[in-house]
């Protein structure tokens, strides 16, 4: 076994972890069980996806790494290495997300469940409840609305929790497999499927004005503000912003987590998705320390806790009371499966952003919804027909 030691690089999105003391915390435990471990530095990113580019082109992207949306499969090898030789795929959800010929180039940092975080005082000042049904939602947010409380936050200039509507159509399909399965239709935005679906209720937000008023520029953090002061109801995110809310000074009691309704059946359908894939770099100079904080992170240390997640090693139980009453609640549970070559090559090729927020919020603006899905229609038959 290679040694342990020399300088890290980590590329963490968890900002929030870092800024609460946790990330310090946890290197030095690291650096208690290695001492020939030197300096590990923390680079934070807030949008890995569009940072990416720049930093994969100069070879600066750490030592431990993020995994970009947009990079196919057959690509990995080109940037990471290969973590079969950790010999911990078996023990973890979602081993197989950034696999290709054999090789596991990746192991998610977390497991996320997908739902509605709401602000449990609003909820009982207005005198309504969670909504189960599309309608129910509907109703309560014109509710909040009408007595001057955002009703859900978009986030439209930030971007990217704009992915959370490329995810819905998961729930809307009862299918973790159905972005591969678009790859046999030619229309797949049309609004009489999933993805039409998911985006018209996005396209309802907006238009009816149920969300926040910040268009441009990167107001995320404030609206963890507004929801921590009162003046924001919701959020459609994944169970990792509970804890973020806690640190900006959310009781924890009083965030509620519950499922999406995106019909009127009444059933209560949970997704479960896998959250960044943690890559060592093809470059990096110290591969097996690389290799051996990450397996600390995933399997030694209290991450998953502190980051909102449900934990990656399967042997392990979710600590956060939300998590554990989101389960307890679910009737019916979809497992994300991870993108398939193919579908990342005609998202590039279509010029989708894919789960990164670009595209949803060109669709969000524009003056004519259906024309803009007709567009998006062409694009993505186009990309098909050339793959």
């Amino acid at each position: 076994m290679a040694a342990v030691k020399g300088n890290l690089t980590i590329v963490t999105n968890m900002s929030s972890l870092i800024d609460n003391g946790w990330y310090a915390k946890a290197i030095a435990k690291f650096k208690q069980k290695h001492p020939n471990v030197g300096q590990i530095k923390l680079l934070r990113t807030q949008n890995f996806n569009s940072e990416a580019p720049a930093l994969f082109e100069s070879r600066a992207y750490g030592d431990l790494t993020l995994i970009p949306e947009h990079i196919p499969k057959d690509a990995y090898s080109n940037y990471f290495l290969p973590l079969n030789d950790m010999q911990i795929g078996e023990e973890l959800y979602f081993s197989n997300a950034w696999e290709h010929n054999g090789k596991e180039y990746a192991y998610s940092q977390g497991v996320i469940a997908e739902g509605l975080v709401y602000n449990k005082s609003l909820f009982k000042k207005y005198n309504v409840q969670p909504p189960t049904t599309l309608k129910e939602f509907y109703h309560v947010c014109q509710i909040f609305k009408d007595n001057g409380v955002i009703p859900i936050a978009l986030n439209i200039g930030s971007g990217w929790p704009l992915q959370q509507w490329d995810k819905a159509p998961m729930v809307v399909a009862r299918n973790g497999a159905y972005h591969t399965q678009m790859l046999t239709d030619r229309k797949p935005f049309s609004t009489n499927k999933p993805y039409g679906t998911s985006l018209k209720i996005a396209s309802d937000i907006y238009k009816n004005n149920w969300n926040e008023p910040y268009l441009i520029g990167d107001k995320w953090e404030n609206s963890k503000i507004m929801f921590v002061e009162d003046e924001l109801a919701m959020f459609f995110l994944g169970s990792w912003l509970i804890p973020q809310l806690v640190q900006k000074g959310a009781k924890a009691n009083n965030i509620g987590f519950t499922t999406f309704p995106f019909d009127n059946s009444g059933e209560k359908v949970g997704l479960l998705n896998r959250d960044w894939g943690l890559a060592v770099s093809r470059y990096s100079k110290n591969p097996a320390t690389a290799k051996a904080f990450l397996r600390f992170l995933l399997m030694e240390s209290d991450f998953s806790d502190a980051a909102g997640f449900i934990p990656t090693q399967k042997t392990a139980q979710a600590k956060i009371a939300q998590m554990q009453e989101y389960q307890k609640d679910v009737v019916t549970m979809v497992q994300a499966e991870s993108p398939s070559n193919a579908l990342i090559r005609t998202t590039n090729m279509a010029g989708i952003d894919f789960m990164q927020g670009g595209y949803i919020r060109d669709i969000l603006i524009s003056s004519d919804f259906k024309q803009s899905l007709d567009y998006w229609n062409k694009k993505w038959s186009q990309a098909v027909n050339n793959l």
